[in-house]
């Protein structure tokens, strides 16, 4: 694997949240080798991983706020509405990830983001899984819902492809988003050298 060389002062920016503490690199500047253990940056992803739950649960609480009365049955289009709003959930957490990993490289602060959405997409499924087994515990619905013995329903088909483009939208989107944050970091940092 590379190994990426980076001046004291930026790696001295990179440990505190990719703020400008005004150290510009000289020729005397010491580089310090970054371990590639140091590729991902998991402060950046969990609060990521944070910002998108919030906004999600932001985005979930909108329809509400504006009249939308619950509905008992699920619809096409609040599917539909619901996945529009995990991408834009994901893209904004992803966003943050890929500003704060303070990577200085596109493609890493996009597998950061990349991570996000797999951290995402995971704790999703761990989420059903619990909450399949809570309702199956407290008797809420039975287990063969979807699937039978002999045969899978084709709601149970529908579910499982609908979960797999999902899967791949968000993992997708955190990449793309984490490519763009790295991207504003660095349009901040170029404006801020550019100040001093």
């Amino acid at each position: 694997m590379a190994e990426i060389i980076r001046t004291e002062g930026e790696v001295r920016r990179g440990m505190v949240m990719a703020r400008d503490l005004g150290v510009a690199p000289s020729e005397e500047s010491p580089t310090i080798a970054v371990a590639s253990g140091d590729m991902v940056h998991w402060g950046s992803v969990w609060g990521g991983f944070f910002v998108t739950l919030a906004s999600g649960l932001i985005l979930m609480a909108l329809p509400i706020a504006f009249g939308a009365r619950p509905a008992s049955t699920v619809s096409a289009w609040g599917l539909i509405l619901a996945m529009i709003g995990a991408l834009i959930a994901t893209y904004v957490g992803s966003l943050l990830t890929g500003y704060l990993c303070g990577a200085w490289n596109r493609t890493l602060a996009g597998l950061n983001g990349l991570i996000l959405g797999c951290v995402i997409v995971a704790s999703t499924v761990l989420a059903s899984i619990g909450g399949a087994a809570a309702g199956r515990v407290m008797g809420l619905f039975p287990l063969s819902a979807f699937i039978t013995p002999n045969t899978v329903t084709p709601e149970a088909i529908g579910a499982g492809w609908g979960f797999i483009i999902s899967a791949i939208l968000l993992v997708a989107v955190g990449f793309a988003g984490g490519v763009q944050g790295e991207n504003l970091h660095e349009e901040q940092i170029a404006k801020s050298r550019g100040r001093t």
